[in-house]
């Protein structure tokens, strides 16, 4: 008798358990990769959405730009530290979210022979008189 009191509730949550089971597993999951994590700015970077169970994206670069793109691409003109968040949604509206940082470096200074020429004419007649004198 006691069992047969027992199978209605068993049912109910065997049946709920399955049901919540079912629903979870097609929630979205956010996920995505990018092809530089150390680079000079200014670059483009495009990004490679890996998100499964999704329909829409919506991209924020940390830079203030952001994309609906599926897989976007995005210039950094100047060199910092950029979180990168994805937030991908399903039909249901149900959504994920994954942020990742990388790091632009900032755009290199180079000093070229040419500069150094017309920035310090006085030290280049000197060097050129005393090479001449030694040859």
């Amino acid at each position: 008798m006691m069992l047969k009191n027992l199978r209605l509730p068993f049912l109910i949550l065997l049946l709920f358990c399955f049901a919540n089971w079912s629903c979870k597993k097609n929630d979205p999951i956010s996920n995505f990769s990018f092809s530089a994590a150390y680079t000079y700015a200014p670059v483009k970077i495009k990004f490679q959405n890996l998100s499964s169970d999704a329909t829409e994206y919506a991209w924020s670069f940390g830079d203030g730009n952001t994309s609906i793109d599926e897989n976007p691409e995005n210039e950094f003109t100047t060199g910092g530290q950029y979180t990168v968040t994805l937030v991908a949604k399903n039909s249901k509206k149900k959504s994920s979210l994954m942020s990742k940082e990388f790091v632009v470096l900032p755009t290199p200074r180079f000093c070229t022979v040419e500069s150094i020429l017309l920035e310090d004419r006085k030290n280049l007649n000197a060097t050129k008189q005393y090479v001449s004198s030694k040859a």
